[in-house]
């Protein structure tokens, strides 16, 4: 991808927003519940922190590498589970866990993605990237186990599982109507049980039979660590009481995430919420994931320095993908690589693993 215009990740939502037509899927894309307060929070938040140069520190190389589930990153992002890819264009989730893995980074499926698991891993090499399928409490035990089987051999390396979707958010985009259940319907969802796909597109009591009664416990987490041969990373943690209590359950990493601001508008920004949940991690082998907001390569090292291990981007890579395929998911990838290893090299640091808050500075507030 050649495009002079593109120079930020920002550029890639610019394009998009003009290529979309619909108005109702745009919104559906780009918003966040209420009128968008925690979307824009997160992105807002990490302009308020800032990085601190450091002179003098006889650096010439940077090494981004960073290591997730035994497995070593050339670089600490992720493309965050998002089923609006399969809506884009046919193969965009193959594109993505190929191009991903390709360049040493992670993916993750999500179970209401509309191309079937075995293809989207199909024909990557084992020690390429980190492939993840994020799923729910999905239906009864025997839903779960039989998810928990396909996917331990389809070859994929880790289960997510959601855990913040008790119930829904509200989105202004869904006022006239839930467009992601009729697009969903639409592209079907080969990776749900038939049972499970058939009540969905009957809209048989949809909430309480797919996505389960929304009473989840962390006994319930203790059972999918039990019956599952995968890292199970636990996604949608806001409290430093609730990672301790994942950490109790024997999860091997912890998302930090509040569903790109789709779910409680009130919700507090990711990159605050990891200030808080950083200590209670650190040091107990538990890895520490987190989304929400990130644009730069800046704002990935400010996360990286308050403890986090990988960096997830959701919008971001819809927006390439909407602009040109894998060639924009690349340039993306490109631009985020370059604006990393120049932060590193302006803050004196020579790896990911020298970055901590001495790097970080906060504007006193008048």
């Amino acid at each position: 991808m050649t495009d002079e215009t593109i120079f930020c990740i920002d550029d890639f939502e610019r394009l998009a927003r003009g290529g979309i037509q619909d108005e109702t899927f745009q919104d559906y894309l780009y918003g966040g519940s209420g009128e968008g307060e925690c979307h824009q929070r997160n992105i807002d938040s990490l302009k308020k922190i800032l990085l601190a140069p450091r002179a003098c520190a006889g650096i010439t190389k940077r090494d981004l590498s960073k290591k997730m589930l035994g497995k070593t990153l050339s670089c600490p992002i992720g493309f965050a589970p998002t089923p609006a890819r399969g809506w884009l264009y046919r193969g965009a989730e193959k594109c993505c866990m190929e191009l991903a893995c390709e360049e040493g980074a992670s993916n993750c499926l999500t179970i209401f993605s509309a191309s079937k698991m075995e293809e989207v891993v199909k024909g990557i090499p084992e020690n390429e990237g980190v492939k993840l399928i994020c799923t729910g409490f999905l239906g009864t035990e025997e839903h779960q186990l039989e998810v928990m089987e396909r996917v331990e051999k389809a070859g994929l390396d880790g289960i997510v599982l959601n855990l913040d979707r008790a119930v829904p958010g509200r989105l202004r985009s869904e006022a006239g109507g839930p467009i992601k259940s009729a697009i969903m319907k639409k592209i079907g969802l080969p990776n749900l049980p038939k049972d499970l796909f058939q009540a969905y597109i009957k809209n048989e009591n949809v909430d309480r039979t797919v996505f389960g009664d929304g009473c989840d416990t962390w006994e319930q987490v203790k059972w999918w660590k039990a019956n599952s041969k995968l890292p199970l990373i636990i996604k949608g943690i806001a409290r430093a009481s609730d990672a301790q209590e994942a950490i109790n359950a024997g999860v091997d990493a912890i998302w930090i995430s509040n569903h790109g601001g789709r779910q409680l508008s009130d919700c507090p920004a990711t990159i605050d919420l990891l200030k808080k949940i950083a200590p209670v991690v650190k040091g107990t082998g538990v890895e520490l994931y987190i989304d929400g907001g990130f644009r730069t390569g800046s704002d990935i090292l400010k996360a990286i320095a308050l403890g986090a291990d990988v960096v997830f981007l959701g919008r971001p890579v819809l927006s390439a993908l909407a602009c040109a395929g894998d060639d924009a998911l690349r340039e993306m990838l490109k631009i985020l690589k370059k604006e990393l290893d120049i932060a590193m090299g302006l803050c004196g640091i020579s790896s990911l693993s020298q970055a901590d808050e001495s790097l970080l500075w906060y504007p006193k507030k008048k």
